[in-house]
């Protein structure tokens, strides 16, 4: 295989990686539609925006509570399947609730498809996890920036590198709980985690193993079980803050929650507000 060849097939590879996690949309509800951690935050910050440009929405998780709350939405969204289980979710709000969210199906890497600019853009939730090299996010950001009114302000946030994680023994299982698919049945879920320390990527795999309604038992090889990967990038604070600068972003705050908490390293999110540099 020629070196071409081989860049080639390892971004293909990458890709599949990245979306796989989000084909099921039920699933994806019920493991994350409970996190509320970070709704009252990009509300405070939409409420005095009014209009807000949102990367990633998935099924509308924060893109709801902002529009119940008066804010105008652009959510951009590129998977299919989520966008399918945001437009349902839509349909049972209030009609003013509805007319408040513009649901656009797009990359945000890109943003062909996505007009104007905004006096707020968000990427909640880990959504720049999925810029996987600083060439990569460097490229995101300045599309980013060219959505930005004057004034306006990027605010996203991203897990901090956590060592302990990242030494996690690839080959070992870690139970999280139970899993209810759309069609009932239960399943034991597992997580195993192996990290690249080249790449700086780390790859998260769900387990789902079906427990058998008899024996009450998981069954990691019954044809119903599976798994769905998940690939992220760690993005370093030091690094990240230096690519930030490069764009032409300067920073606002990095905060290690979502309260302001300064950041630490015993802390989950890095949580960042940016402007255009002037």
């Amino acid at each position: 295989m020629t070196m071409s060849a081989a860049v080639k097939s390892r971004k293909v590879a990458t890709e599949r990686l990245a979306r796989a996690h989000y084909t099921d949309a039920w699933l994806y509800d019920r493991r994350y539609g409970r996190r509320s951690v970070d709704i009252a935050y990009y509300s405070a910050l939409a409420k005095k925006a009014k209009r807000v440009l949102e990367l990633g929405a998935g099924t509308g998780r924060i893109t709801l509570p902002l529009a119940r709350a008066g804010v105008e939405v652009v959510a951009v969204e590129r998977e299919q399947a989520l966008i399918g289980r945001l437009r349902a979710r839509l349909a049972r709000e209030s009609l003013a609730t509805q007319r408040r969210v513009t649901i656009v199906h797009d990359d945000f890497r890109t943003l062909r498809k996505t007009r104007g600019r905004f006096p707020l853009v968000i990427a909640p939730f880990n959504a720049l996890s999925h810029c996987y090299d600083a060439r990569t996010l460097a490229q995101v950001l300045a599309v980013i920036r060219t959505r930005l009114a004057p004034g306006a302000c990027f605010a996203f946030d991203v897990p901090l590198p956590c060592p302990e994680t990242l030494a996690y023994d690839p080959d070992r299982r870690y139970r999280v709980g139970n899993a209810t698919g759309s069609d009932r049945t239960r399943y034991a879920y597992y997580e195993s985690f192996e990290y690249d320390a080249a790449a700086q990527t780390l790859l998260i795999v769900a387990h789902y193993d079906r427990i058998d309604p008899r024996t009450k038992k998981p069954r990691p090889n019954d044809q119903r079980s599976f798994v769905l990967p998940l690939l992220h990038r760690m993005h370093f604070p030091q690094e990240l803050a230096l690519v930030l600068d490069a764009a032409g972003f300067s920073i606002v705050s990095h905060a290690g929650d979502f309260a302001g908490a300064p950041l630490t390293g015993d802390a989950d999110s890095q949580v960042i507000v940016a402007k255009r540099a002037k």
